[in-house]
């Protein structure tokens, strides 16, 4: 049969009648998603998606599943709907700062028996953090998920804290590294926590974000060892400056006779005040002591330490007439020594005398020669020194005094006895025998024997080497010296003189 144009026309025109009611039945192309973000001041998530490739697409439906276990069947619950051309959603309705939830788009167009979806994708997920405040070392452990989506994609995460409303990027991590330890906290801060990730083609998701406050005892900025003291033969009284906000009430202090090391818990202490004055016994009470405290928190971690501090101990000798005065230096005293002040004390009180010595020397010779009258009316012809050491430029202005402990010597009459003399001797040198003391005592006896021990002369004065009213025979003698001190005999000295004629 044969058609003629007219019948070709008409033919074509019904085939198109017949194909838009065809396509009219065909349901729209899915929607691909193109990224889900949280925002962190709101943790509410935005979805933005490609629109569907179909031209007929009407609407859009927000699906929404929870996509914890991926071993799970999907199920997408209904959320919203968004009018095309319009491609973009926010829920502020989420779970996601509590869990990973997944978000997938259907398209929808109006057919005349209802409507035609298209189906659905696998949910693009959330990025879910987690924060694990420990409080004991305050530091916050972060972890987190990959966008699914984007494996593989991922070209770096970003570890973004907000604080007094500031985004601030803090780090920068490869694709699969997926925590994270931030330990710059404070006390008393608050701190908003969120990861950025962002794919190879420049599309950032952000997670939720996680607030952490840390509301516990400020630690102190400081712990000032300031002095020690020793008390007696065994205790030690030492002080500690606690830096005033500090909120700490638990310390525990240590001992050492090393400044660097082998220290030893000694004591606990339980205390809200800002000076600590603290007396104890320690193992090894004459060596030269050092102390530190040390502030815990609530988890009995050390978190402040002092500066060691260590008493101040001087060392004492005498030649003749001049006392030799040393120290030790005191370690890691915070600010400086200005200068020292050695304190001198005679007899029972009876003279005190000070000198103001260079922060930069460690021993002082007091020459006492001048004192020597002084000395032969005493009744305990004693001499006492202690040292004091001033600080100086304190860094947060405590500046403290450190006593050393009290040390003491006997100053007698010591003779110096010549072994040879020359009686009678015409221009009068040497012609006489008695001791040359360094100060007189109260007095003083002096005996003389012959070689086989018969006493020939006894007195208090120089002996002139004669023997009822003879110079001796040449030769050896020996003698026999008494020093008395206030009435009692102090020293006695036995050897030999020769008389030379």
């Amino acid at each position: 049969m044969l058609i003629n144009n007219r019948q070709t026309k008409y033919l074509i025109f019904i085939l198109l009648i017949l194909n838009v009611k065809l396509q009219s039945q065909i349901a729209p192309a899915s929607p691909i998603i193109k990224k889900i973000s949280a925002d962190p001041l709101t943790n509410c998530d935005s979805i933005i998606w490609y629109r569907s490739t179909s031209p007929d697409a009407d609407y859009y439906v927000i699906g929404i599943a929870d996509i914890s276990n991926p071993l799970d069947p999907i199920h997408l619950d209904s959320i919203g709907i968004v009018y095309a051309p319009d491609s973009i959603f926010v829920n502020c309705q989420s779970q996601s700062s509590s869990k990973i939830i997944g978000y997938s788009i259907v398209a929808y167009k109006k057919v005349t028996n209802g409507v035609l979806p298209s189906g659905f994708n696998t949910p693009d997920s959330t990025i879910f953090l987690k924060a694990q405040f420990d409080t004991c070392n305050l530091e916050v452990k972060l972890s987190w998920n990959k966008y699914n989506k984007w494996r593989n994609k991922i070209k770096h995460h970003y570890i973004n804290i907000i604080k007094n409303n500031k985004i601030i990027t803090i780090d920068t991590l490869d694709e699969n590294v997926l925590n994270y330890v931030y330990n710059k906290i404070n006390e008393k801060d608050t701190l908003i926590f969120f990861v950025t990730t962002i794919n190879n083609e420049g599309l950032i998701s952000n997670s939720n974000s996680v607030k952490i406050c840390s509301n516990f005892k400020q630690r102190p900025e400081f712990i000032s060892g300031d002095y020690v003291i020793k008390k007696d033969s065994k205790n030690f009284v030492i002080h500690f400056s606690i830096d005033p906000k500090s909120e700490i009430e638990n310390f525990e202090l240590y001992n050492s006779n090393n400044a660097n090391n082998n220290y030893e818990k000694i004591k606990n202490i339980k205390t809200n005040e800002k000076e600590i004055l603290i007396e104890t016994e320690v193992k090894n009470p004459d060596n030269i002591n050092y102390f530190k405290l040390i502030a815990l928190n609530e988890c009995n971690n050390n978190v402040k330490s002092s500066n060691p501090i260590c008493n101040l101990s001087i060392n004492l000798i005498n030649y003749n007439l001049k006392n030799i005065i040393t120290w030790n230096e005191i370690f890691q005293w915070m600010g400086e020594i200005d200068h020292y002040v050695l304190y001198r004390i005679v007899g029972d009180n009876e003279y005190i005398d000070s000198f103001n010595i260079s922060n930069n020397t460690k021993e002082f010779i007091d020459d006492i020669s001048n004192l020597a009258d002084i000395l032969s009316k005493l009744s305990n012809p004693i001499f006492c020194y202690q040292l004091k050491a001033l600080q100086k430029n304190h860094p947060h202005n405590l500046n403290y005094s450190i006593f050393s402990d009290k040390k003491c010597i006997t100053i007698f009459p010591e003779p110096q006895i010549p072994n040879a003399f020359i009686p009678g001797n015409p221009s009068g040198r040497n012609s006489t025998f008695r001791p040359i003391f360094n100060y007189m005592p109260d007095k003083y006896i002096i005996s003389i024997y012959t070689r086989w021990g018969n006493l020939i002369w006894e007195g208090n004065d120089a002996w002139d080497g004669r023997v009822n009213g003879s110079i001796v025979s040449e030769g050896v003698y020996v003698y026999n010296l008494k020093v008395y001190h206030k009435g009692k005999m102090i020293k006695e000295y036995t050897g030999t003189v020769a008389v030379i004629r």
